[in-house]
């Protein structure tokens, strides 16, 4: 695990695609105003017959934001991935563009250079680091080009090397939902009771980043904003370093400072490089070595 006499700002991008960043991710401060009275209560309303039972499934199509399989990139978001969305690309430009155009990528052209026997390896289809602009992270980019082929990875298929990002068809699972029960007869108003007093809160959570991107790009993929200042407070600190990355829930073999003295701004301090990982920086667990 990297550290060093100075850290990277939350806005800072690493010097290079292998870097992963440690961010502190807070949600913004927010007042809770005090709840109004309760209403008096409604008179029951009419019995209606329960509606039949609904079941549903929806697709979305993302790029993943790191070289795992599609499992891992539809997980992330619990939802599932769906092998016959997949398998509809196989062969087909328009299918592809029009699957890319829905992950919010556009593609400036089309690669089919691992036909005809290296695509399910490769994990097509897919987008590679060295061909792409934009953000995997904001969901938003453009291939240049966009590859697919005859053959499509299967969901469970993790790419070659960690220079290719899947296409990925994530459906919600199939559930069905059951009739309401009557409502039950109202209730007597309650006793009215003074006001809480405004209630300010402010919680950092600490995580390695899933991407090459800067904090403010990883904080932001959950909703919530980087910290400058926990940052700096790990600045030449082993002991703060360790902490952190123990709350986000990796452990550290050993310690290098190796961007010290001067690159650790632009090295993305602190940080892990992908060729001293092991485990999962999506899966929020794993060793820094």
């Amino acid at each position: 695990c990297f550290y060093g006499n100075q850290v990277a700002k939350c806005s800072q991008r690493p010097v290079d695609g292998h870097h992963r960043r440690l961010c502190p991710c807070k949600v913004a401060a927010a007042s809770l105003s005090p709840p109004s009275p309760p209403p008096p209560p409604l008179p029951p309303p009419a019995l209606l017959p329960p509606p039949p039972p609904v079941s549903f499934s929806t697709i979305t199509w993302q790029v993943a934001t790191t070289e795992g399989s599609c499992d891992d990139a539809c997980g992330f978001v619990n939802k599932l991935c769906d092998d016959t969305a997949l398998e509809a690309t196989a062969g087909s430009k328009e299918k592809t563009e029009a699957a890319y155009k829905a992950a919010h990528f556009t593609c400036s052209s089309f690669g089919t250079g691992c036909s005809p026997s290296n695509c399910p390896n490769w994990g097509a289809p897919y987008l590679h680091t060295s061909h792409l602009s934009g953000s995997t992270a904001g969901r938003n980019g453009q291939g240049r080009p966009c590859f697919y082929g005859n053959q499509v990875a299967k969901c469970s298929q993790r790419p070659v090397d960690g220079h290719h990002r899947r296409l990925c068809p994530c459906k919600v699972a199939a559930a069905s939902l059951s009739p309401p029960s009557p409502p039950p007869p109202p209730l007597p108003p309650p006793a009215l009771l003074p006001p809480p007093p405004p209630v300010s809160f402010s919680t950092i959570t600490w995580q390695v980043a899933t991407t090459e991107g800067s904090c403010d790009d990883a904080c932001g993929f959950v909703n919530k904003l980087c910290d400058d200042t926990a940052l700096e407070a790990t600045a030449g600190s082993k002991e703060k370093t360790e902490a952190a990355y123990k709350a986000a829930h990796f452990t550290c073999s050993s310690f290098g400072t190796g961007c010290s003295p001067s690159n650790c701004p632009n090295w993305g301090a602190p940080y892990l490089h992908t060729s001293h990982l092991s485990g999962s920086t999506a899966g929020r667990n794993g060793q820094g070595r």
